[in-house]
């Protein structure tokens, strides 16, 4: 039999002894697992790029958190400095409010020096006046007369820094006041016929007005033959004309 197949045939020869080995195509499909048991290029490359991704992403959620909580404590940090400044403000007014009373009420107060002269009539313009009579009496050269302390009668604010300022109960009871620092007594006519006006000793009577003598008066005054104590104590209104006084008229404390 013929080893002849025509011209089409292929004739395989035996590879040449000693020669270079034949070269390798090259690859196009995935690169092989390294020999040595390491990872690919590639691999480690997207290992990398994936470890930053997840350390990026907690980075940020963590100084999202801090700033979260940052912003939180800086509102309401904000909302406290807010308050306090409203209080200071409110006790700012308090502040001016009530040096303005004290203001007030020191400018109403007698700046004369106490005096303890007795006997000598003092002058004064005409007008009523607040006070206390000390005494009432009578004499055959002089008449009548009527021995005053001046005092004054203090209500709503000026009350109540007047009562501060003397370490008393502020605001007062019953919203009213009485300073009587200057201690100087002033003596006036007190013309027989001047009116007098007192009022009753208790309950619905405390109002009561009554209208009595001068020498009735006198009686019941310091001194007096028959002197009582919710009439010679109690505060008065006078009516001052020049030297004499024309009217007096108990003053009602609640």
């Amino acid at each position: 039999m013929s080893d002849w197949e025509g011209p089409s045939a292929t004739q395989v020869l035996p590879p040449v002894s000693g020669g270079a080995p034949p070269s390798t195509p090259p690859s196009t499909g995935s690169p092989e697992p390294r020999e040595d048991g390491g990872a690919p290029l590639w691999v480690l490359i997207a290992l990398v790029l994936a470890a930053m991704a997840v350390t990026g992403t907690a980075v940020y959620l963590l100084t999202s958190g801090q700033t979260a909580r940052l912003g939180n404590e800086i509102a309401m940090l904000k909302g406290r400095n807010t308050d306090l400044e409203l209080q200071v403000n409110e006790l700012s007014e308090r502040i001016k409010s009530a040096e303005a009373s004290a203001a007030a009420a020191a400018s109403s107060l007698p700046t004369s020096p106490p005096a303890t002269t007795t006997g000598s009539t003092t002058p004064t313009s005409n007008g009523k006046q607040f006070t206390f009579i000390t005494k009432v009496t009578w004499s055959s050269s002089k008449g009548y007369q009527l021995t005053a302390d001046f005092a004054q009668m203090l209500t709503g604010d000026a009350a109540a820094a007047a009562a501060t300022a003397h370490g008393d109960e502020s605001p007062p009871p019953n919203d009213y006041y009485i300073v009587n620092d200057n201690k100087k007594l002033r003596t006036f006519t007190l013309p027989k016929t001047a009116t007098v006006v007192v009022l009753g000793w208790a309950g619905a009577d405390a109002t009561a007005k009554k209208t009595i003598s001068v020498d009735q008066f006198m009686d019941i005054m310091e001194g007096g033959v028959n002197p009582q104590d919710p009439w010679k104590s109690a505060p008065y209104t006078i009516t001052i004309s020049g030297t004499k006084v024309t009217r007096v008229e108990q003053f009602y404390l609640p």
